[in-house]
């Protein structure tokens, strides 16, 4: 059964509230156990950390067993843990949660926006549905985004499809200037089921005139995004542009 809870927030370009940047940190990086093995047994060493060794086998590839430690790598980052939170306020947060399972090539996440078409024009301020055809997914799964966020690794159904959920977010654009992610004029998770493959989101109240990107955001039920097997493939997500007049 799909893991339901709460549905997602959505809010409109009225919300100007802006949170502090975060800043910057030196973490250290992920290390391997001896020879790119873990420590004694395939466990961590003592105090949570990886085997002796800490660097990759030759080659600056994994030794042989190519497995990471599994240790408490938050515990090196004197940061505190995320813990379920949406982190709004600026807070740099560390999360221990593993990237859990991953599928296969023949298993990947891919979307097309639908509807609204790209360069389509909208009339401001009138209701207007977007319609994303997806693939590689069991939607329908998320975690509370305001207790369990971040907190559980991906996981797949019996037939190898990752377990979550989409978001709709679109920004206003102006010109060639990065919009700014803290602040977009829609938001909405698409937490129900697809239907006929097919997800659904009604923007009731339309937009104010300008130019916006609309984009998908497909994240596991954990709220992270989707995590694929290999880096050379096609997006997982999709945008358009549209005109508001």
């Amino acid at each position: 059964m799909p893991r339901k809870m709460d549905q997602e927030q959505h809010f409109y370009s009225t919300n100007t509230e802006a949170f502090p940047s975060a800043l910057s940190q030196n973490i250290a990086p992920n290390t391997f156990g001896k020879g790119g093995n873990p420590g004694n047994g395939g466990n961590p060493g003592k105090g949570g950390n990886p085997g002796k060794g800490g660097n990759p086998g030759k080659g600056g590839n994994p030794g042989k067993g190519g497995n990471p430690g599994t240790g408490d790598f938050c515990s090196k980052t004197n940061l505190p843990p995320t813990n379920g939170l949406q982190s709004k306020n600026g807070q740099v947060t560390c999360s221990n949660t593993e990237l859990g399972v991953i599928p296969s090539v023949n298993n990947m996440v891919s979307c097309i926006i639908t509807s609204p078409q790209n360069g389509a024009q909208i009339k401001q301020n009138q209701a207007f549905n977007v319609n994303v055809k997806i693939t590689g997914m069991e939607t329908g799964h998320f975690d509370n985004p305001d207790t369990q966020y971040y907190l559980n690794s991906q996981t797949l159904n019996a037939n190898g499809l990752i377990q979550g959920h989409s978001h709709i977010t679109i920004q206003q654009l102006n010109g060639d200037n990065i919009p700014d992610p803290k602040i977009p004029a829609f938001f909405k998770g698409l937490n129900d089921p697809a239907q006929n493959g097919v997800l659904t989101v009604a923007v009731d109240k339309g937009l104010p005139k300008g130019s916006y990107r609309v984009c998908t955001m497909n994240s596991s039920g954990g709220h992270q995004p989707v995590v694929m097997p290999v880096a050379q493939r096609g997006s997982q997500d999709d945008c358009i542009r549209i005109n508001v007049i």
